[in-house]
C-alpha cells in the first residue's frame, strides 16, 4: 500500500513509539552512570585524604588524576543526556509530522494532477538540490560533534597536568612535601593564614620530585 494508505501511517507511528523509548532506556542508563561516577569521586576523596595523612605522595597523585578522569566521565554523562533530550524532541516532532501526513491524504488527486504537469528535467533539478541541502546539513552537523568531542579530549601537556593535579590537592586541603599534612576537616577553614610564594613554591616543587 502506498505513503497515502492505512497501514504506513500505524507502522510510522509504532516505529516512533519504539524510539522514544529507546531514548528514554538511554537517558535512565545515563543517570544511573552518573550517579555512579559521582559515588566513585567521593570515594576517591576518602581515599587521596587518607593518603595523604599516611605520607603517600605518590598515590596522591595518581588518586587526584582518578577524581580528574572521573569527573570528565560525569561531564560527558551531563552532554550524552543533553544531546538525547534533544533527540527526543526531533522525535515528537516527527510524529506531530506523521499527523500532517494523514490530512494530506484529501490532496492526493491534486497531487496527482500536479506530478503529470511536472516534466522529469525538473523532478530531477530538484532532487539533486534536495541531496545538496541534506548533505550540507550532514556535514554541519558533524563538525558539531567533533568540536564537542574535542572538547573533552584529554590534554596530554605536563605542565596543564600538574596544574589540575594540584588544583585537587588543594581542594581537599591536601599539602605534599617533607612534612605532609591534612587538616581534621575535609575543607580548610576559611580564616586560615595563606601561605607565602617562597612556600607555595617549594610545595610545588615537592610535588613534582615525587
Amino acid at each position: 500500500m502506498g505513503i497515502f494508505g492505512d497501514s504506513k501511517p500505524a507502522n510510522t507511528k509504532d516505529q516512533i513509539r519504539q524510539n522514544k523509548r529507546i531514548i528514554e532506556k538511554a537517558i535512565r542508563e545515563i543517570d544511573r552512570e552518573r550517579t555512579r561516577l559521582q559515588q566513585e569521586e567521593q570515594r576517591h576523596g576518602a581515599e587521596l585524604k587518607k593518603a595523604a595523612k599516611e605520607g603517600h605522595s605518590g598515590a596522591c597523585k595518581i588518586i587526584a588524576k582518578n577524581i580528574l578522569r572521573t569527573r570528565a566521565a560525569t561531564q560527558r554523562m551531563y552532554t550524552m543526556r543533553t544531546n538525547l533530550n534533544a533527540l527526543s524532541l526531533r522525535i515528537q516532532t516527527a510524529s506531530s509530522q506523521e499527523a500532517m501526513i494523514t490530512c494530506m491524504k484529501g490532496v492526493t488527486k491534486i497531487m496527482t494532477q500536479m506530478n503529470k504537469k511536472i516534466s522529469a528535467p525538473e523532478m530531477s533539478k530538484i532532487m539533486m538540490e534536495f541531496q545538496k541541502q541534506s548533505e550540507t546539513m550532514d556535514m554541519k552537523m558533524e563538525t558539531m560533534e567533533d568540536a564537542m568531542d574535542d572538547a573533552f579530549e584529554e590534554d596530554d601537556e605536563e605542565e596543564e597536568s600538574e596544574k589540575l593535579i594540584q588544583s585537587v590537592l588543594d581542594e581537599f586541603s591536601i599539602t605534599i612535601g617533607s612534612d605532609m599534612k591534612t587538616p581534621s576537616g575535609s575543607i580548610a577553614s576559611s580564616s586560615a593564614t595563606p601561605a607565602s610564594d617562597a612556600d607555595l613554591q617549594a610545595r610545588i616543587d615537592a610535588l613534582r620530585r615525587s
